[in-house]
């Protein structure tokens, strides 16, 4: 990647995780990018609303936004608009999504409103939730989550 500190990579390994997982702490010695406690960035004066949308040429994308409910969950730190962003795992998945909707709905020549996603086996309820949760931030309703 020409921009490694602000290409987010492995953002599935991270889902639904503590920030104290002995999986994320081990992963993070590797990666470019930052990831930090949820708990650090709480005096961040962001909005907390995860399901704002912004439309681009491309895909709807949801807007950074930081929970500050969420106490133990790692964030991402990048670089956007030449502000430092958080973005939680659940964000990057719903913008992922939202790309996969939009390219859906462009096939399609239809509305997408429903989803059934899969997951790999090894995930855990807590990671399944995210999950589910990244779907309705990225305007899905899921009627399941499968292996």
């Amino acid at each position: 990647s020409l921009n490694p500190r602000n290409t987010i990579f492995e953002s599935k390994r991270i889902i639904g995780r503590k920030y104290d997982d002995p999986t994320i702490q081990n992963d993070i010695e590797r990666y470019p990018f930052r990831v930090l406690p949820s708990k650090i960035t709480n005096n961040n004066k962001q909005s907390t609303d995860t399901t704002t949308t912004t439309t681009s040429s491309t895909a709807t994308t949801p807007e950074p936004a930081v929970e500050v409910a969420a106490a133990d969950k790692p964030v991402f730190e990048v670089s956007y608009k030449h502000e430092q962003t958080m973005y939680y795992p659940e964000q990057i998945a719903a913008m992922i999504l939202s790309t996969l909707k939009a390219d859906a709905e462009a096939y399609l020549h239809a509305k997408v409103t429903n989803a059934v996603i899969t997951v790999p086996a090894y995930f855990t309820d807590s990671q399944r939730t995210a999950t589910k949760d990244a779907g309705t931030i990225a305007g899905l309703h899921v009627l399941r989550v499968i292996n």
